[in-house]
């Protein structure tokens, strides 16, 4: 953001972030509920959706406003704080869900909201005289808080159905944590928060995603890309090497993913520099789409195998935040992606090919990883999820079958089972495969070729302009002797 108060970085070297990246991590982590969307999800994000808004409407709040007088701003975040109180309530007179552990998306919507409230604190206080060319950046951070808190509590509200639906299905109804709410209860709350859910999408209705473009980010570092890449690539690889969980092999190939985002845009703008040709550009963007599509099935495959595992090891977290930040401030420009020409005025494209490159092809090195990791006889993953694969798979079970029954009711960590290991490999290769094609098609067919100059030592003229030597015979000149 422009303002140099409101986009003053927290102090620490790790953890350095601007207003306007804390509330894009917000932002990400609420449209992730929205990615995983299940029944047994549902008690644990109706514990959380009341303090995502009670800590939504403090940074709210935090936020200065242009006039001396507060009159009007907060009228439709307190709309909203009173719908989250009396589901609270709601909640503790039913005693469902009751005490247990929160949904660890909705705990970063928490976290980065929190960060935001105090970092604006910290460097204003309501009393201050707010610049009038600020107006654009303190509604772009209402609109984004407000969006956080939309896409969170669709997910609440579409879990709640999902949990509601479940009950009615006695198959389902055992996969639910116990204790089961009471469907009137389950009902109302869905009544609640749909009505929260209303309240959220009026507000954004107009602004949004107009008013959010009126952020502006700080100027690009000239060197962040190359430092958060060297830095992501060195954490991932000793996560890999150190007993990585299912977790975090899911980690390293969506940051891989969102590292395909910023080689398809610089692809771009790397053909209109002069960097690639048509042809070199088009292919490098197809190399990324089969990329892309490789990854995608292996994080599906992933995903039962995690279960509700989101525990990450720490440094391999810290760069993988830190790589997304730095390729959200290249590559989008507010909410939609940058044009070539605002992609070449934030950074040098040379240098920005050459960092993508260097990205692509340590993905191929971290591709190979985890298929040691996935062929090693560390790596476990849940019992459900094993189970799920494996009935998919033609190889004869054997007579107890793939999985324990024990392991499959209380869905421990187990071993991976054969076919397991086989599908895994098999989308493992085939997403390394592509990473292979992706690194090999970002660099150029020919080199290019570079003007010589004085520097170079070399004077006269160019060998392809100096006179032919002479085809036909020549008379021999005077000799000693003659």
């Amino acid at each position: 953001m422009a303002d140099p108060d409101i986009s003053t970085r927290q102090p620490g070297a790790g953890a350095a972030r601007t207003v306007g990246e804390l509330l894009r991590e917000a932002d990400l982590a609420a449209r992730r509920m929205l990615a995983d969307v299940d029944p047994a999800t549902a008690p644990a994000r109706v514990r959380s959706w009341a303090e995502v808004v009670e800590t939504a409407a403090e940074t709210w709040r935090a936020i200065p406003a242009l006039g001396p007088h507060r009159v009007g701003v907060d009228a439709d975040i307190d709309a909203l704080h009173d719908v989250a109180t009396g589901v609270h309530r709601l909640i503790v007179a039913r005693g469902w869900p009751g005490a247990g552990a929160p949904d660890p998306h909705a705990e970063q919507v928490v976290a980065n909201l929190s960060a935001v409230g105090d970092l604006v604190r910290s460097r204003h206080r309501h009393d201050d005289v707010v610049r009038p060319d600020a107006g654009g950046d303190l509604e772009a951070a209402r609109t984004w808080i407000m969006h956080s808190v939309l896409a969170a509590t669709h997910a609440v509200r579409r879990s709640l159905e999902q949990y509601e639906l479940a009950m009615t299905s006695t198959r389902e109804r055992t996969r639910l944590p116990a204790p089961t709410g009471e469907r009137v209860h389950v009902r109302e709350l869905i009544r609640r928060v749909d009505a929260a859910e209303g309240l959220a999408a009026g507000y954004l209705d107009l602004r949004w995603p107009a008013t959010a473009r009126g952020d502006r980010l700080d100027p690009v570092h000239p060197t962040r890309l190359e430092s958060a890449i060297a830095t992501w690539q060195t954490q991932a690889a000793r996560a890999l090497t150190s007993t990585p969980s299912v977790a975090d092999l899911s980690l390293v190939v969506r940051t891989q993913l969102d590292g395909s985002v910023l080689a398809f845009a610089v692809a771009g703008s790397a053909t209109h520099a002069g960097l690639l040709t048509t042809t070199e550009g088009a292919r490098m963007q197809r190399a990324q789409t089969g990329f892309e599509h490789a990854a995608s099935g292996l994080l599906q495959t992933f995903r039962p195998l995690t279960g509700r595992d989101r525990t990450f090891q720490a440094p391999l977290a810290e760069a993988a935040a830190e790589l997304r930040a730095a390729i959200r401030d290249i590559v989008y420009d507010g909410t939609s992606l940058a044009g070539s020409d605002t992609l070449r005025e934030r950074v040098d494209i040379t240098r920005a090919l050459s960092a993508v490159q260097q990205h692509l092809t340590g993905g191929v090195a971290l591709g190979w990883r985890i298929l040691d990791d996935i062929n090693g006889p560390h790596l476990n993953v849940r019992a459900r999820g094993a189970q799920q694969i494996a009935s998919q798979s033609h190889q004869p079970a054997p007579s107890k079958g793939w999985v324990e029954a024990g392991d499959l009711v209380a869905n421990r960590l187990i071993p991976i089972p054969s076919p397991v290991r086989f599908t895994l490999r098999h989308h493992t290769q085939h997403m390394t495969d592509r990473a292979i094609d992706a690194a090999a098609a970002s660099y150029p067919s020919q080199p290019r070729r570079t003007a010589t100059t004085a520097s170079d030592g070399l004077t006269g003229r160019q060998h392809q302009d100096r006179q032919p030597p002479t085809l036909g015979r020549e008379n021999p000149g005077p000799s000693i002797g003659r």
